[in-house]
């Protein structure tokens, strides 16, 4: 190949590079929660996206944000969960001449080898970039609910939070994470980012609907079956096995522990990847087509994605709470605002009816208990938080409101 062509080639990967840094890096944003350091970055011109990890321990304080024009401002978080490991914060003043929000890329197009630029702030090194590829797709989380691309682009402590981005500046993931070690060996270059498709799925329904929403799956494990075991059950490389929650709408639609889940909704299933993007494509009360074997025979059954069941008073109770029970937020005009639950306050005891004897309380299970106790059993709830030091009792709690959904 003659030199020119060489340079000309050259030339044009750089163009590519800039439009897609031209497109990206104004609505990057530095992050500043405590004294943790990490990034975000804007979707619209009010909402931010980065890690939980990144705000964890301020989730109802205010959260500083830095602008990639130098301005600063503040946001406060309207929704975080620890996995996905995700937070949606929302600008506290609505700003003028904001960039552009980014968009998040077709997921169906991502694949290894795809090239990637992470944009962060590592070590408070502001606005970093470096370039590397997908090395893989659909590595599994901790838990069902995320998944992750693997990446040999830079992550580093202050990358957290930033987006991974395409050649057209689209966010891919969010980058989350760096593998160090493997049994005492060092790694290299093994980062992960939390998939795009997640955050924008969250990110949706917080715009649409001012919540977000899941599917009542009730299928408690995935598992890829590969190789061997492939083919010798004769389904495809990467169909997925599952392990079913008995009594949940994938029990009630005819799947079984052991059935191994082949396509949804015509679109085969290669591993987790393919299956998250499968299912984040359908949308919440539409009906499902599951292509499926079992013990050698094919299947097809249908699965209703309806959202968590309003019998679930956990699903939409309106304060979302620490593992210590300290109280991140509390919706408006949902039950625990109405007994004067403030962000902030710290849960130490609960009693339930007609009892006038208050126990303590110190997890989230116990918490998530005596709920189901006051909406199955018609009981109303009584609260006492530690508020600025003094114990306050609230006003009793009543579910009739969920009840009658």
């Amino acid at each position: 190949m003659l030199a020119a062509e060489v340079h000309a080639q050259d030339q044009q990967f750089q163009e590519h590079i800039d439009k897609a840094l031209a497109r990206a890096l104004p609505a990057v944003v530095q992050i500043h929660a405590g004294d943790g350091l990490g990034t975000g970055f804007l979707v619209s011109d009010s909402l931010v996206v980065t890690n939980h990890h990144v705000i964890e321990g301020n989730e109802e304080e205010a959260i500083g944000i830095l602008l990639h024009d130098g301005r600063v401002t503040t946001a406060r978080a309207v929704h975080h969960e620890e996995h996905p490991d995700i937070a949606v914060l929302k600008l506290e003043e609505q700003l003028n001449d904001m960039p552009r929000g980014l968009m998040f890329a077709d997921m169906q197009k991502v694949r290894p080898g795809l090239l990637v630029l992470s944009i962060g702030h590592p070590g408070g090194l502001e606005n970093s970039i470096s370039l590397g590829i997908l090395s893989a797709v659909g590595r599994p989380g901790g838990h069902l609910n995320e998944y992750f691309l693997q990446t040999d682009a830079a992550i580093n402590s202050g990358n957290s939070g930033g987006p991974l981005v395409n050649l057209k500046g689209e966010v891919v993931g969010i980058s989350t994470a760096k593998l160090r070690s493997i049994g005492g060996q060092q790694m290299d270059r093994i980062g992960f980012a939390l998939a795009g498709n997640i955050a924008e799925r969250i990110v949706r329904d917080i715009q649409q609907r001012g919540r977000v929403l899941r599917p009542d799956l009730a299928i408690q494990e995935l598992s890829e079956v590969t190789g061997p075991q492939a083919i010798e059950q004769d389904v495809p490389h990467g169909a997925l096995r599952l392990r079913i929650a008995p009594g949940g709408m994938a029990s009630v639609a005819g799947l079984r522990d052991g059935d191994v889940l082949t396509a949804i909704a015509g679109q085969p299933v290669r591993g987790i990847h393919s299956f998250w993007v499968s299912l984040h494509r359908q949308e919440i009360g539409s009906r499902v087509k599951l292509s499926i074997t079992r013990e050698g025979k094919r299947l097809e059954l249908v699965l209703p994605l309806l959202p968590l069941p309003a019998n679930d008073p956990w699903s939409d109770i309106g304060a979302e709470f620490s593992k210590d029970l300290q109280v991140y937020g509390v919706r408006e005009n949902s039950p625990f605002a109405l007994s004067g639950l403030r962000p902030g306050d710290a849960l130490v005891r609960i009693r339930a009816g007609a009892s006038k004897l208050y126990q303590d309380i110190h997890t989230l299970d116990e918490l998530r208990h005596f709920i189901q106790q006051g909406f199955t059993q018609g009981l109303s709830l009584r609260l006492m938080v530690k508020r600025q030091g003094q114990i306050v009792e609230l006003k009793p709690i009543d579910f009739t409101s969920l009840r009658n959904r």
